[in-house]
């Protein structure tokens, strides 16, 4: 039988961010009794049967239960175990059994990557599959935006792809910066918000990788389904606003980053020039941000022509505006 090493690979530390909901179980622990390697042989071979029988051979005269009000704490490290090995039903009878679900659990699915059936017995069992305890990072369907099935099945069973974290971030806000198109079209089916899509066209380019989608056609599909041209980035967050420095619009930050291709089909398909950013960027425009960027005398000489009609046609009802 294999040697299973449970010692070395405790789920809990003191300090851990992420804690067990009964900390002090780590006490009652006991990896190197026969019956432990047992479990794990039994687990690691999906025997279910096998396993039942041995949890029942443990109550009876096993080691040391955990404490009074939580005996079945000792077999902590078997559930971290079974979640390792993709152990769904074993996982399910644990928990029915009386181990609890903590959030160093759910951890460990998510780090693990399990697949929908391991998701399902968490799901079964009290897990919000919109909870996150991070005020930076949005909920879990944001971290598998690589896997269709895995997005598939999170919107299938109630993922709100415009679930906010406390700095604004969303599924939703992520895909558009980091995922596939095809994640992108199923995550607008799903709801996701249009007015608030455009500028993260933009965003973290220096942070995609070589597998990112192409920009200009995730803009393009944006737009052509009615997506805001206009709207600031982090508009609906005051903190993330803020935190980077309010830039404004998509077309002022494909300016300011040279994503000139990004910047001629805005221009083209009517984004303003004259929408400032915040105060901590000196309230620069579109226009004056091409005025002191390096741009392409092509593209600064568009940026003018498109203000010079901004200008045209407020005049046609209100005084004229300073086309400078």
């Amino acid at each position: 039988m294999t040697t299973y090493n449970l010692k070395d690979d405790r789920p809990f530390r003191e300090n851990d961010k992420y804690g067990l909901e009964v900390p002090e179980i780590v006490d009652f622990y006991c990896p190197d009794h026969p019956l432990m390697q047992q479990l794990c042989d039994a687990c690691a071979r999906g025997q279910l049967d096998e396993f039942k029988r041995l949890v029942e051979e443990w109550k009876a005269k096993g080691p040391p239960p955990g404490p009074e009000h939580y005996p079945l704490g000792t077999l902590e490290p078997i559930l971290f175990f079974a979640v390792r090995q993709h152990q769904h039903q074993i996982v399910a009878y644990l928990l029915d059994e009386g181990l609890k679900r903590s959030e160093l659990v759910m951890v460990h699915v998510h780090e693990f990557r399990c697949r929908p059936p391991m998701l399902q017995v968490m799901l079964d069992r009290g897990w919000d599959i919109n909870y996150t305890d991070s005020p930076a990072d949005p909920p879990r369907l944001a971290f598998v935006l690589d896997d269709k099935e895995l997005v598939e099945w999170y919107l299938a069973h109630g993922a709100d792809p415009n679930a906010e974290a406390k700095y604004g971030w969303t599924p939703w806000l992520r895909a558009i910066v980091w995922a596939p198109l095809d994640i992108i079209k199923t995550m607008h089916a799903a709801g996701g918000r249009m007015d608030l899509a455009v500028p993260f066209v933009c965003f973290g380019r220096n942070y995609r990788s070589d597998k990112s989608p192409e920009r200009l056609d995730v803009l393009r599909y944006l737009l052509d389904n009615g997506a805001d041209i206009n709207s600031r980035l982090f508009a609906h967050n005051h903190y993330n606003r803020g935190a980077y420095f309010d830039p404004g619009s998509a077309l002022n930050l494909a300016l300011g980053d040279g994503q000139d291709e990004i910047a001629e089909e805005l221009l083209d398909r009517g984004a303003r020039t004259d929408i400032p950013a915040g105060e901590m960027m000196g309230h620069v425009t579109a226009l004056e941000r091409a005025r002191g960027k390096d741009v392409s005398p092509h593209l600064l000489a568009k940026v003018e022509e498109c203000r010079r009609r901004e200008v045209a046609e407020a005049a046609k009802g209100t005084p004229a505006e300073d086309a400078d």
